[in-house]
């Protein structure tokens, strides 16, 4: 689907653009139930988990292809490529403004780009490769050459043809914020500082849930929800009761944690169930900065003898699809890895190893919650038999992320999502910025590789390289992936999910058509 989305989006010159009050919303509100409420309104920060879902309905892209997988329009009313697909100009939509009142304007958006440019520019993200004097960016007033404003026009001079812009720019983290919020120094100001410029605005926000209320100013399907409330989730919440007791409209779960013998009694109960692409890889982390694990050689027999118990010695086979491959089934670079047939472990390693895991509730409730003990098991036993403890410490929210930054652990229980019909923009994310998910590489080759594939428009060959990376990722014995998974959607009747992306990890409420009469 972002092939499609790419290929629209490289070859329109003037596409639709959206208007408001197309169509009828709908003023009851729509409960849904999450696993965090937001930490903060920033877009620099929109990655996280707790974060990306508020920010991808309070703030706009200048595109975006999430609803109906077409590339549409958001805060740019239309845009231009030139031939050498290196000067891309995209007009702001007149009369759009923040929900204050104040205008958005190309000036406005520019200032939005600069500031990620500027914090991101020592990163090798996607759009930084595409314009290289940020990388040599030392004065934040100073002008830009690759970006700047005309008029109502946003104009991009790139070194380099660019095919996959569209979907860069989708990402929330260009989403356009209110320049109020981030000083001189591009440094947010306030947590929670924030002026919507997308389809909703934060109506209100306490411990309990966020209310969103739309705007009216961009398209939606017929019968969008007005309102929408956001709950947060504690670790022992029942995810499949709130759904089944009416006490939300919908859900999400990662369809590893719901078997087909659960799927059949939800939707045998009347819960409706509508199931994204298996975009997301579980994976145990392995600290090789420091010792024990700055061994390769003992990285490598941890590696073996872990997944051997998950594949012989443990339940989880009968449970899940056991799969070692970073990149999911499906997806652009796939390799199929076995589990060795018989493992020595390597002698000489002694000593303990801070395991860092998330939180487990008193009651394990969840198929998920079943996996990560079976999981857990399977390496505590893979270290004792390389002569090792395990002192596993359960962190969540802002604990896990500090943890994660300082480097403070051994080995630390981890998930991430790819695209997988093209992943290098998701790779280079990946393993050449300090922003996205920080995936390791030891070898140090995977950034020459991405590279190589940017240049390079045969599919067979990106696949190779794909492929390459891939068996990079497994060879380094940095990253242990064990399985795949993505999102299940559990909602009632009256809620149709056939407009969004499937592709997409995060739900637009304006492409959800919300019909509560129709709950039985």
């Amino acid at each position: 689907m972002y092939y499609i989305a790419r290929f629209i989006c490289f070859l329109f010159i003037c596409p639709l653009s959206l208007s408001a009050g197309d169509n009828a919303m709908n003023s009851t509100p729509f409960r849904f139930l999450y696993w965090y409420l937001p930490s903060t309104f920033d877009t620099y920060k929109s990655d996280r988990i707790d974060v990306l879902p508020v920010i991808r309905n309070i703030y706009a892209p200048l595109i975006t292809s999430f609803m109906n997988s077409r590339t549409e329009g958001m805060i740019a009313e239309s845009w231009k490529v030139d031939p050498t697909g290196k000067t891309w100009r995209f007009k702001i939509r007149k009369g759009l403004t923040f929900d204050d009142g104040t205008p958005i304007t190309a000036d406005i958006v520019l200032k939005n780009f600069r500031r990620i440019l500027w914090l991101t520019r020592k990163d090798a993200l996607p759009l930084n490769s595409l314009m290289p004097e940020v990388r040599d960016w030392n004065n934040y007033a100073a002008p830009l050459k690759s970006i700047y404003a005309t008029g109502d026009t946003l104009i991009f001079k790139l070194n380099k043809r660019a095919a996959d812009l569209c979907e860069i720019l989708d990402q929330a983290i260009y989403s356009i914020a209110d320049p109020k919020c981030f000083d001189k120094n591009a440094q947010w100001k306030d947590d929670f500082c924030y002026s919507a410029s997308g389809a909703y605005r934060v109506k209100s926000i306490s411990k309990e849930k966020v209310v969103l209320e739309s705007r009216h100013v961009f398209h939606s399907v017929e019968y969008a929800p007005g309102v929408v409330e956001i709950y947060g989730s504690p670790a022992n919440r029942d995810f499949i009761g709130a759904i089944t007791g009416n006490s939300c409209d919908m859900t999400v779960q990662m369809s590893s944690s719901l078997g087909k013998d659960k799927l059949k009694t939800l939707t045998s109960a009347g819960v409706a169930v509508t199931e994204g692409i298996a975009t997301d890889m579980y994976f145990m982390e392995l600290n090789h900065k420091h010792p024990p694990f700055s061994d390769p050689a003992l990285r490598r027999s941890v590696r073996d003898v872990f997944f051997y118990i998950l594949q012989n010695g443990s339940q989880l086979s009968s449970q899940v699809s056991i799969d070692h491959s970073f990149i999911p089934k499906g997806g652009m670079g796939y390799v199929k890895f076995h589990a060795p047939r018989s493992v020595r472990p390597v002698k000489g390693a002694k000593g303990k190893v801070v395991i860092i895991s998330t939180p487990l509730p008193e009651k394990i409730t969840s198929k998920d919650q079943d996996i990560k003990i079976l999981v857990e098991e399977a390496l505590t036993e893979s270290l004792r038999l390389h002569g090792m403890t395990s002192h596993i410490i359960r962190l969540s929210g802002k604990e896990w992320y500090n943890r994660k930054a300082k480097g403070a652990y051994d080995i630390i229980y981890r998930a991430s999502g790819i695209s997988i019909s093209d992943p290098f923009v998701s790779l280079r994310m990946m393993f050449m910025s300090k922003i996205g998910a920080c995936i390791p590489d030891p070898s140090g080759k995977i950034p020459e590789i991405i590279k190589e594939a940017e240049g390079t428009r045969g599919p067979s060959d990106r696949r190779l390289l794909a492929e390459k990376i891939n068996k990079t990722i497994f060879d380094d014995a940095a990253v242990l992936t064990f399985m795949h998974s993505g999102p299940v959607y559990l909602h009632n009747q009256g809620v149709d999910l056939s407009h969004f992306n499937s592709a997409s990890d995060v739900v637009e409420f304006r492409a959800i058509s919300w019909r509560p009469e129709m709950v039985k």
